[in-house]
């Protein structure tokens, strides 16, 4: 097999997936994904669920529909019928005679053994050379110290060899195939975690807080990725791809967190890969740790135009930047714009005489107090102006209980309902992008472009009068 992204000839898919894992830190699904399938998870012919991974390919169908593949051929699909489907020594007699020809010394391995001379053979074949070895050992020796020598070493996948944590000092023992996988320390991490949740649990333990990742005992019988107890604050980090189509997960979570009191916040991978700043900065304040404070009665109002409310909702909203009637921004003693309100037209033509709020946000690392409800006043006003009876909201619940809108005069109106995206698993997609068109349903356009569904925890709607 030769490599597509070094070029490099390997004689089986063993060693392929070793090279992989070695060379580019990829496991061969990844590798599969990314580069024999283009960057897209391959979905079933029929509906738009996951198919199986096998040894660098993807089956045609879903567990589901693997009946279908019965009929094009097993290596196409699922499963296929074999011959001797259901059948036994007693029912059928190709299944007895063939029992018959292995079983004892007609078996043509009966009574034979490897030599020591043999043994010794796959022993030199098979083992890694000191250099390769060596090789394995220092991809990761930042976190980990080797104890034991190469002289020690005989076996990649049945071998514990001991390992000291740089962190801590803990001795660990792994098989030299585990360690490569990217194994974590007993002590640092009590249970296996992401990358991504250990770089979350490092930026808060940065902040001063200590940190429970895998905590078992708090929402049982599930788990929270981490919980930081003195603030009684969970984080869930969400992977698109492990965490596509669970659609109650994400929100039992929220209401088990919730009945304890508990502010959960739900973080998708993709934010975390391209919004990270953004992410850090909501922590920090969830925690009560905000660099900047400004008070809202020392900052002014002024209309945004648009360039200015894109550039700010870019780089301050989770969401990003939304399409608006208008937007206000706050602007403190050097002309800062500090904080920003955007407000839109309902999608739904029953909130006649209605404005929705579309966006608040505010800098980085920085509490705006009383930000929001000094913008609300001007809205207000502007509302009154334009003939606007009602103001409505949307609280994202994998970030917000609504607080804000009831200590500013909202009603609470009913919750929505389950909100979801399509994800390719890198990131997410509004789901009005996968509208029903040209004799298409939903679904049937998903699939077309290879995406699935994505949960996330539903939002409550607020409503004030004007």
């Amino acid at each position: 097999m030769q490599c597509l992204v070094c070029n490099l000839e390997c004689n089986n898919k063993r060693s392929f997936a070793s090279h992989l894992q070695r060379s580019h830190k990829m496991k061969s699904q990844e590798y599969t994904i990314a580069h024999i399938y283009n960057g897209l998870q391959p979905s079933c012919a029929t509906c738009s669920e996951i198919t199986r991974y096998s040894s660098f390919t993807y089956k045609k169908y879903c567990v589901k529909h693997s009946s279908y593949a019965e009929s094009e051929a097993g290596s196409i699909g699922g499963k296929a019928s074999a011959w001797n489907k259901g059948l036994t020594k007693e029912t059928d007699e190709r299944v007895a005679k063939a029992a018959e020809n292995l079983t004892g010394n007609k078996n043509p391995f009966f009574g034979k053994h490897h030599s020591e001379e043999t043994i010794n053979k796959i022993k030199i074949t098979k083992l890694l050379s000191r250099s390769d070895f060596a090789e394995r050992i220092q991809a990761r020796n930042t976190e980990f110290k080797l104890l034991s020598s190469y002289e020690d070493y005989f076996s990649r996948q049945s071998q514990y060899l001991e390992f000291e944590c740089l962190k801590c000092g803990y001795v660990l023992k792994r098989t030299l195939q585990t360690f490569e996988r990217g194994t974590t320390c007993d002590k640092c991490f009590s249970n296996n975690t992401s990358k991504p949740e250990r770089e979350i649990s490092s930026y808060i333990e940065g902040l001063g807080f200590v940190v429970s990742l895998n905590a078992k005992n708090v929402i049982t019988p599930k788990e929270l990725d981490i919980f930081i107890s003195e603030k009684n604050v969970a984080i869930e980090y969400n992977g698109l791809y492990w965490h596509a189509n669970e659609k109650k997960a994400h929100k039992m979570k929220r209401d088990l967190c919730n009945d304890k009191n508990i502010q959960l916040i739900q973080i998708f991978s993709d934010e975390w890969t391209f919004n990270q700043d953004i992410c850090k900065s909501m922590i920090a304040h969830k925690l009560g740790i905000t660099n900047n404070r400004i008070y809202a009665r020392n900052c002014t109002i002024a209309q945004l135009d648009k360039k200015n409310e894109k550039q700010f909702f870019e780089s301050t909203h989770i969401s990003g930047f939304t399409s608006s009637k208008i937007a206000f921004g706050l602007f403190d003693n050097s002309n800062n714009l500090v904080a920003a309100l955007s407000l839109r037209v309902p999608r739904h033509k029953k909130y006649k005489n209605m404005i929705e709020i579309g966006r608040f946000s505010c800098s980085l690392n920085t509490a705006i107090i009383g930000g929001f409800s000094k913008l609300l006043k001007h809205v207000i006003s502007w509302c009154k102006e334009n003939n606007f009876t009602k103001i409505i909201s949307y609280a994202d619940l994998r970030f917000s209980n609504g607080n804000v809108y009831t200590k500013n005069g909202f009603q609470f109106i009913r919750f929505t309902g389950l909100n979801y995206w399509y994800t390719d698993y890198k990131q997410r997609y509004d789901r009005f992008k996968f509208r029903a068109k040209d004799g298409l349903t939903e679904n049937q356009v998903a699939v077309k472009h290879n995406v699935v569904k994505i949960f996330g925890c539903g939002n409550n709607l607020y409503e004030l009068d004007v």
